[in-house]
């Protein structure tokens, strides 16, 4: 690996005045402009026009490939863990895309749509940057589950972060109790106090969508073929009633399968 360039600290160079004005300087800021681009890629302009018609846009492949090994090489000798990342809405066109993806870039999106094209390039999720600042449930759902980097953009949107990632958890959390929840919990309601932002006291989202951690499942206590008459918690029998609202529910949609049998709260 190559030895990291020292360190150069950013200059400011003071604009002109006169003749040397900016303005002055730019060939391009009077009238014709003689220094015409006949050739792109060696392929006369004048055959591309006459084949494909004008206006036209050309993209020269070779041209971005070495724009943007020109600029890694130059961030990676003072900063060798930089990563780049194309942003669609600077240009989606899929075949300029592939181009920057080819060379290592990874993505960067503003929206679902922009996500999707992402998606079909070849992006794995984990290698998406989702930003802008109105991002959908849909979008920011499909995001966390597929472990993109999410830019939060506004307090609203912290908060559904919040909610997605909390509901995925709890729904996980419900699912080792009771692997048929998605078939009759069909929604969750919660809420917290938050009287002015920024919101303060909330754990990091990694808190709900990190690994679940081992705890022991439910014991009600005093239930069947149970020893301990120690009466039930609150949460317990709110459990236990919830359990058996569930069973009236399946019991009245499987009256017809023989082995149907009621929650019977406990240890597994």
């Amino acid at each position: 690996m190559n030895a990291l360039l020292p360190y150069t600290p950013p200059t400011i160079t003071r604009h002109l005045h006169g003749a040397n004005s900016a303005v002055n300087r730019n060939r391009n800021a009077h009238g014709l402009n003689h220094n015409v681009c006949e050739r792109i890629d060696g392929v006369a302009v004048a055959d591309l026009a006459a084949r494909f018609g004008s206006p036209l846009f050309v993209f020269s492949e070779r041209t971005l490939r070495d724009k943007i090994r020109r600029a890694r090489e130059a961030f990676e000798s003072r900063y060798p863990n930089t990563r780049f990342a194309w942003s669609y809405k600077t240009n989606y066109l899929n075949a300029i895309c592939r181009v920057f993806h080819s060379e290592g870039s990874i993505a960067e999106v503003v929206s679902e749509f922009e996500y999707e094209k992402a998606r079909r390039n070849g992006i794995a999720g984990r290698d998406i940057i989702f930003n802008g600042p109105h991002k959908t449930r849909e979008g920011l759902e499909l995001a966390v589950s597929e472990g993109a980097m999410i830019q939060v953009d506004n307090w609203d949107e912290l908060l559904l972060h919040y909610a997605v990632a909390f509901e995925r958890r709890l729904m996980a959390e419900v699912q080792r109790f009771e692997p048929q929840a998605s078939e009759w919990l069909h929604s969750i309601t919660w809420q917290f106090k938050a009287d002015n932002c920024p919101v303060t006291g909330m754990p990091p989202a990694g808190t709900w969508t990190g690994a679940p951690v081992a705890v022991s499942l439910l014991d009600t206590g005093g239930g069947p073929g149970s020893d301990d008459d120690e009466p039930m918690s609150e949460l317990e029998q709110d459990l236990a009633q919830l359990m058996a609202v569930r069973d009236s529910a399946l019991a009245e949609l499987r009256s017809d399968v023989p082995d149907f049998a009621a929650t019977q709260p406990g240890v597994r």
